[in-house]
């Protein structure tokens, strides 16, 4: 009950402030509950042959990629998952997006050797009504 008063928290102030208009905070923008549902999603995609560290949370990171900033110079050290309906439940909704980001997105971070991982969420309301959650993230070793 407690994480979807959060959520709904969360959810409420991006609606009302708009995209891009607020600061962000790594404790209020992603639960520690939803950063963990992410992190182990993302492991959970891990190639199985034990050469490739786990990533862990990382806020520098999750701060780049909630204002879409790009590392100049570096590797493609992001990716982004398609946008899928947000029905208020982070661990659900998370764990789509995940499992929707395409293999070579997650093959280049693996290949990489990434250590750290951090997202930036973005809520969108459709013309329909229904609410949409885009997950932005970039990472690094």
């Amino acid at each position: 009950m407690l994480l979807l008063a959060v959520s709904l928290m969360c959810f409420s102030t991006l609606l009302i402030e708009g995209r891009g208009v607020l600061q962000y905070d790594c404790d209020e923008h992603i639960p520690k509950e939803a950063k963990d549902v992410l992190v182990k999603a993302l492991n959970d995609r891990r190639p199985k042959d034990g050469k490739v560290p786990e990533v862990k949370y990382d806020c520098e990171e999750g701060s780049d990629a909630f204002n879409l900033i790009l590392k100049k110079g570096a590797a493609a050290t992001y990716f982004d998952a398609p946008s899928v309906t947000f029905d208020f439940d982070w661990e659900k909704t998370l764990k789509k997006a995940v499992k929707d980001i395409k293999k070579e997105d997650l093959k280049r971070m693996w290949d990489l050797k990434a250590t750290k991982v951090g997202c930036g969420v973005h809520f969108y309301t459709k013309d329909d009504g229904h609410h949409e959650f885009e997950l932005n993230c970039n990472y690094s070793v």
